[in-house]
């Protein structure tokens, strides 16, 4: 009887230990930077999707999870050869994690998914303002989503996607494992001695190197200080879409205080286009559009978050979109 009594109480301090937070997998002051919890199969009560999609090794499905306060050792990589688990997800989700913590080749992970539950909706951590001196040694925010402001191309685009720019620090990479520039409508090329006001994206680790990975387009902004004048809002204001999600038919509204060309389209996470709902100049006051779900040959799309947009002179304003069928 007590020996069954100590049995029991050791599957229950187990099973105590192995549910946790993002912070527990990730925090380590071990110089190889290693999980405390690496091979374990642990729980993760609550976590953050904050990035879909990331395909760097490619052939199975993958997204970034994040505690919901964010912080330094918030987040983590998650894999998984099941592909219905990432396209079941949408940013925001807030899920139940078990699954087995990985190192490859020292960027942690988690794995071998043996359960993925959403169980509500929340607002994803604001990105952590970084400088790009920082990412050279980013152990603490791994997997998190950070942002860099007013940088400066030093590096163009190499043919795998590599970019480096810096603000005045030190240079930093950044990725495309999100989605290629190329593939975007019109093409974004990156020069030397671009500007950008800000790039936000999920930090990744791969070939001893740091690097920011933007999850799409609307995490790239051109101009400085990108809160505020990314768009004139004295001029032109996206009031966002209702209903929000929607099945398969939304409503997009728009303000403008004065007379201007605009553009006013759909693009996917990977920064595809897929409608344009708008474009020409359009008179002051507020307008709507109606999407209703299908791309520019009438073709009705799968489920999944999408972005209007809209593009004037002064710059481009953006909204998320939860299409649920």
């Amino acid at each position: 009887m007590k020996k069954t009594f100590i049995l029991f109480m050791f599957v229950i301090m187990t099973a105590a230990l192995c549910a946790m937070t993002v912070h527990d997998v990730q925090f380590t002051e071990d110089p190889s930077g290693d999980s405390p919890y690496l091979e374990q199969v642990v729980t993760i009560e609550e976590a953050v999707v904050v990035g879909i999609g990331w395909k760097p090794n490619g052939g199975h499905a993958s997204f970034f999870v994040m505690d919901p306060a964010g912080g330094a050792w918030s987040g983590v990589y998650v894999y998984d050869y099941d592909e219905a688990y990432v396209w079941n997800l949408y940013e925001g989700d807030l899920v139940t994690i078990t699954a087995t913590v990985d190192e490859y080749y020292n960027f942690t992970e988690l794995g071998y998914i043996e359960e993925c539950e959403v169980i509500g909706q929340v607002a994803i951590p604001e990105p952590v303002a970084v400088s790009t001196a920082d990412i050279d040694s980013m152990e603490a925010y791994e997997s998190c989503l950070v942002m860099v402001d007013d940088v400066t191309v030093t590096q163009a685009q190499d043919d795998y996607g590599v970019w480096y720019v810096t603000d005045g620090s030190a240079p930093c990479q950044i990725d495309d494992a999100y989605f290629y520039l190329d593939e975007i409508d019109p093409p974004i090329v990156i020069g030397v001695d671009d500007f950008w006001g800000r790039l936000v994206g999920m930090v990744g680790y791969s070939y001893d190197e740091y690097s920011i990975n933007p999850r799409y387009v609307a995490d790239m902004y051109p101009d400085s200080d990108a809160d505020e004048t990314v768009i004139d809002v004295a001029s032109v204001s996206l009031n966002g879409n209702y209903p929000n999600p929607f099945n398969p038919t939304t409503r997009i509204d728009y303000t403008l205080l004065e007379s201007t060309n605009i553009n006013l389209a759909v693009y996917d996470v990977a920064g595809r286009l897929v409608r344009t709902l708008y474009t020409g100049t359009q008179s002051s006051g507020t307008h709507f559009e109606i999407w209703d779900g299908t791309d520019n040959n009438g073709t009705a799309i799968s489920s999944g978050i999408y972005f209007s947009r809209i593009s004037h002179s002064n710059g481009v304003d953006t909204n998320k979109m939860l299409l649920l069928k």
